[in-house]
């Protein structure tokens, strides 16, 4: 977070990135339902990679872990590797959206623009 605020409220970036990709170890090593082949396409030659994880990667992963625990127990699960990929980068673009160093910006930005001349158009 330090990152974004920083990067935000000092440098001025008026775009944030979230990136994700395809063939995800971190989401493969969560997803319970996980295909040899998605197992070898993420994890290549570390086929024994297991859950959990050591630490601190244990600490990091358990929020995705929850995450996809819930999707699969949902009324309609992903069946797909690559839906809980797509699934996990919406969320991140959700969570940083929601941080109050973007929402300050945002607030910021609008006052920048706002039309402050009132309803009849006068200064």
């Amino acid at each position: 977070m330090a990152v974004l605020k920083y990067a935000v409220e000092e440098l001025r970036v008026e775009h944030i990135i979230v990136v994700g990709h395809s063939r995800c170890g971190g989401v493969a090593a969560c997803y319970e339902p996980l295909t040899a082949e998605d197992r070898a396409l993420c994890f290549g030659p570390f086929e024994k990679t297991s859950w959990p994880p050591s630490d601190p990667l244990t600490e990091w992963l358990a929020p995705l872990k929850r995450r996809v625990e819930e999707l699969l127990a949902s009324d309609s699960p992903p069946s797909k590797l690559q839906q809980v990929i797509d699934i996990n980068v919406q969320d991140q673009v959700q969570k940083i959206i929601a941080l109050p160093v973007v929402q300050n910006a945002w607030v910021r930005l609008e006052d920048l623009t706002r039309d402050d001349r009132g309803p009849e158009g006068e200064r």
